[in-house]
């Protein structure tokens, strides 16, 4: 009986992998990347420009994977004698789950995994000590959109993505605009 349950599933994707135009994409996006650095000298939030290009596959209306590097800017916060500076970039790999909202608009959601590089710099003017903190790792990332299709091929797309902790920086986060050309 539980396999039955899954025959309307398997007939759905199957039927629209054939009425829609799956296939490769590229796109880039511009927007605020954000993050917080937990020091000994305390929690800084950090703000800068972030962007991100991306190559994906869809195989179907419904369910694609993108490939993507982003890189979150430098971004540097002072809260008293003590300044910070970080920068961080990542390569991600997502699977992504598409629902189509009408012939013009797609809701999307995005789960997969970060491979990230950061730097961290602390700098106290009353010391004069300096540290820098390099790190990398591989974290659980996610996020979620909407794509506008403007013509067949060309789709402006806003996003939100976290991509786990990066070490001494948490909270990872980049909000974008952009672009996706479908071949």
């Amino acid at each position: 009986m539980k396999k039955l349950l899954w025959l309307p599933i398997v007939a759905v994707l199957l039927i629209s992998s054939q009425t829609y135009a799956d296939g490769f994409y590229l796109g880039g996006s511009a927007g605020q990347a954000s993050f917080d650095v937990n020091d000994t000298a305390g929690r800084f939030s950090l703000d800068d420009t972030g962007w991100k290009v991306f190559a994906g596959w869809r195989f179907n209306r419904f369910v694609g994977v993108d490939l993507s590097y982003a890189d979150y800017g430098t971004a540097d916060d002072t809260q008293g004698s003590v300044a910070v500076q970080a920068a961080t970039d990542s390569i991600n790999l997502f699977a992504v789950g598409i629902l189509p909202a009408g012939p013009r608009f797609d809701l999307f959601g995005k789960l997969g995994v970060a491979s990230w590089n950061g730097d961290v710099t602390t700098t106290d003017s009353m010391t004069m000590m300096t540290s820098t903190t390099s790190d990398d790792g591989t974290e659980v990332a996610w996020g979620f959109g909407i794509g506008w299709r403007l013509t067949q091929k060309f789709i402006i797309q806003a996003e939100w993505e976290t991509l786990g902790d990066f070490g001494a920086a948490t909270d990872v986060k980049l909000i974008s605009l952009g672009v996706r050309w479908e071949f």
